[in-house]
């Protein structure tokens, strides 16, 4: 008997490290230092809730979005619009649409977590937005939702 309760114990501690395994597999990390936007993790998703953990490292106060680009646009048009890295522009266009943050919380080490619901297919981009003083936005990279 104590063999199988054991047995047991065991094969629940390996389907709770595979549960937490396939849960962080799909985290995108994003980190910032005030120049550069650097983001690891998977460059494709399916459809549904994501964490997104932004390590903000400049010390200004920005605002994280996760957009999806409308019918051929591309992340590529997104920075073309803007020029050169880093800088403010009013206008994100009515080709970008906002995807919704369903819970916000700050880790362990500062860094801020979000989840967000990609809610449909289509090419998204993640970028920062300076929401102190608005004169900075910082496109970080693309995002495949499929």
């Amino acid at each position: 008997m104590n063999l199988q309760k054991r047995f047991l114990q065991v094969i629940g501690v390996i389907l709770i490290a595979v549960l937490l395994v396939g849960c962080n597999a799909n985290k995108v990390e994003i980190t910032f230092d005030g120049s550069n936007c650097t983001v690891t993790g998977p460059t494709s998703l399916p459809v549904g809730e994501h964490q997104f953990v932004l390590k903000n490292l400049s010390g200004k106060n920005f605002g994280f979005w996760v957009s999806r680009l409308k019918g051929d646009h591309t992340f590529q048009d997104l920075l073309d619009e803007q020029g050169e890295p880093g800088r403010y522009y009013l206008s994100l266009t009515n080709w970008v649409t906002l995807s919704s943050t369903t819970e916000y919380e700050y880790g362990k080490d500062g860094e801020a977590i979000y989840t967000i619901y990609l809610s449909s297919e289509g090419e998204y981009a993640i970028y920062l937005f300076d929401s102190a003083t608005h004169e900075e936005t910082w496109l970080c990279a693309p995002l495949q939702v499929n």
